[in-house]
């Protein structure tokens, strides 16, 4: 395999990772926006299976955000042992330039579990203070 092959390979991968995670917070955000509008309707139930579906999806985006990251390194170390003299410039400013691991990691780490947390919290939240609405108002009806 060429050294531009391997380049493009891994551009690729790296659009690929990126279609994966806009799709994941497209989900997230359409969780957010049901968990906002449709309020009223929210139960424990609905919500506890509203909760479990993301939180298998979202572990198997990240599973496939991990496995597209090792072929990324995979692509990256090729193109790195083919050594500098056989790489033109954009190749090697690509090497260069791109993330560390410890950048990635963190980044999309951060980014992906902290968005998973605040919106299941939240999801949470809006379940647990429209049931203490729906209670409250129970208690003020005349009898």
């Amino acid at each position: 395999m060429t050294a531009f092959e391997m380049s493009y390979l891994t551009s690729e991968e790296l659009d690929r990772m990126w279609d994966i995670i806009q799709f994941w917070v497209s989900i997230t955000f359409g969780l957010i926006a049901m968990s906002h509008i449709a309020r009223r309707h929210l139960n424990v139930l609905l919500v506890g299976a509203v909760s479990i579906l993301y939180l298998l999806f979202s572990l198997f985006i990240f599973r496939v955000i991990y496995f597209n990251l090792k072929i990324l390194q995979g692509h990256l170390l090729d193109l790195q042992q083919r050594g500098p003299a056989t790489l033109n410039n954009a190749q090697r400013h690509f090497l260069e330039y791109f993330p560390s691991k410890i950048e990635i990691g963190l980044g999309v780490g951060f980014a992906f579990f902290g968005l998973l947390t605040c919106v299941l919290l939240f999801l949470w939240h809006n379940t647990y203070e429209q049931n203490k609405r729906f209670l409250h108002m129970e208690d003020l009806k005349p009898e």
